[in-house]
C-alpha cells in the first residue's frame, strides 16, 4: 500500500491479571501524502512473563469506505471471498473459533518435593504412566487432551457430565499421587490445537484452588449437572487470582451412576 509514515494518535491500554487490552487511533499516510485513521485493537495473554498477542484488529470507521483504491469487505465472509481459494485457506488455518465447552485442568500436589525423592528417571516414568492413564480416561469420557503442562494437563469436553465423569474417574486411579482438578464450563476460542480465553483462566485458577485428591468445578459446571445425581459439596466463595470479584465453586464428590 506504499505507506510512508505511521502515527499513533492514542494509545490505550490496560490489564486484569494474565490478559491486557490495547487500543490506539492510527493515522496512516502514503508516498503521495495520503491519510486515512484506523482503529487498532488487540488482546494479549501473559506467557511466561512476556505479553503475546492472541488476535488483533484494525478497521475503518466508514461503511463501504474505500481507502488508498482498496475496496474493504464488510463481514469476514465478503474478506474470504475476495482473497480467492489459496487466500480463504490461509485465513481458515490461522482463524480462531469459539464455542462453550467444560475444560479440565490437573495438577499433582507436591511434585516437586516428588520429583526429588524419586530421582528425575523414576519421576519421568511415573509422569508419563500419569498422563497416559489420564489420556484414556479422558478419550472414553468423550473429551481429548489440548496439552501437557509440567505435572498436569489441560483436556476439552462437549458435556460437563463428561468432563465430570473423567475428573472422578483420574481421581480413583490406583496411584500414590494427589492430584488437584478443577473444571469450568465457558466460551473459548479455538487456535489451532489449543484453547484460548477467560474461561480457560478461570478453569485453571479453580484448579489451584483445590487441595491434592479434590476437584472442585465452578457454579457453572455445577449447574449443568443438576439432575445427572451428581454428589455435590457445600459452596465456597474465593477469589481467583487474576479475574475480577470472587467466585463460586463447589467440591465434586461422586457420580449418581
Amino acid at each position: 500500500m506504499g505507506i510512508q509514515r505511521v502515527e499513533i494518535d492514542r494509545l490505550e491500554a490496560f490489564e486484569a491479571g494474565d490478559f491486557g487490552w490495547a487500543a490506539a487511533a492510527v493515522t496512516l499516510t502514503t508516498g503521495s501524502d495520503e491519510t486515512a485513521a484506523f482503529r487498532w485493537t488487540a488482546a494479549f495473554v501473559l506467557d511466561s512473563g512476556v505479553w503475546r498477542a492472541v488476535q488483533v484488529h484494525a478497521s475503518v470507521g466508514v461503511p463501504q469506505a474505500e481507502v488508498f483504491g482498496v475496496d474493504l469487505a464488510e463481514g469476514l465472509s465478503a474478506l474470504v471471498s475476495s482473497l480467492g481459494r489459496d487466500g480463504a485457506i490461509e485465513i481458515a488455518d490461522v482463524a480462531g473459533s469459539s464455542g462453550v465447552v467444560t475444560l479440565m485442568f490437573t495438577d499433582i500436589e507436591d511434585s516437586t518435593v516428588l520429583s526429588q525423592l524419586r530421582g528425575d528417571n523414576q519421576w519421568s516414568r511415573d509422569i508419563q504412566s500419569h498422563f497416559e492413564a489420564v489420556a484414556r480416561i479422558v478419550d472414553d469420557c468423550g473429551g481429548k487432551v489440548v496439552k501437557t503442562l509440567g505435572d498436569g494437563l489441560m483436556a476439552a469436553f462437549a458435556e460437563a457430565s463428561g468432563a465430570s465423569n473423567a475428573a472422578l474417574r483420574v481421581q480413583a486411579l490406583e496411584e500414590d499421587l494427589q492430584v488437584r482438578i478443577g473444571l469450568h464450563t465457558g466460551e473459548a476460542v479455538v487456535v489451532g490445537d489449543d484453547y484460548i480465553g477467560v474461561a480457560v483462566a478461570k478453569a485453571a485458577r479453580i484448579t489451584s484452588a483445590a487441595q491434592g485428591g479434590e476437584t472442585l468445578i465452578s457454579s457453572t459446571t455445577r449447574e449443568l449437572l443438576d439432575g445427572f445425581g451428581y454428589e455435590i459439596g457445600l459452596e465456597r466463595v474465593v477469589e481467583l487470582r487474576g479475574l475480577i470479584g470472587t467466585h463460586r465453586i463447589f467440591p465434586l464428590l461422586a457420580s449418581g451412576h
